[in-house]
């Protein structure tokens, strides 16, 4: 079976080409699940680089509706897993992470503030679980 990173990559042309690619050189491990969102939060941040216009809504689209459906550990995997290291990578290559928001629906956006506060001090730990 697809690992979830793999089937949030499928909601979008480009970066399922890129995810097949990272799949079929072997740097995609299906039992490391969060490894593999890293490789796919990875995979966006390529993306937005080469191409700013990028429009990867679907796969938003796609995210949100996961999240809002998902048990604790799923929950877990596509904040911890995913938004969390979409966040490190890109103010890793400076990018703002503003420039994200226009694809976070209402449940991701949430999720995604609440990283920023967690790691801005604005919030603790404790609220951020």
């Amino acid at each position: 079976m697809e690992p979830l990173a793999g089937q949030l990559a499928q909601s979008d042309a480009g970066i399922r080409v890129r995810w097949d690619e990272r799949v079929r050189s072997g740097d995609v491990d299906p039992d490391l699940p969060y490894v593999a969102m890293g490789t796919l939060a990875t995979l966006l941040v390529d993306a937005v680089t080469d191409e700013p216009a990028i429009d990867l809504s679907n796969l938003f689209r796609d995210l949100e509706r996961r999240l809002t459906e998902a048990l604790p550990a799923t929950r877990n995997l596509l904040i911890a897993g995913f938004l969390e290291d979409l966040q490190n990578l890109s103010l890793n290559r400076g990018m703002p992470l503003a420039s994200w928001r226009r694809w976070l629906g209402p449940t991701t956006g949430e999720a995604w503030s609440m990283i920023e506060g967690m790691w801005s001090g604005s919030i603790s730990r404790e609220q951020f679980n």
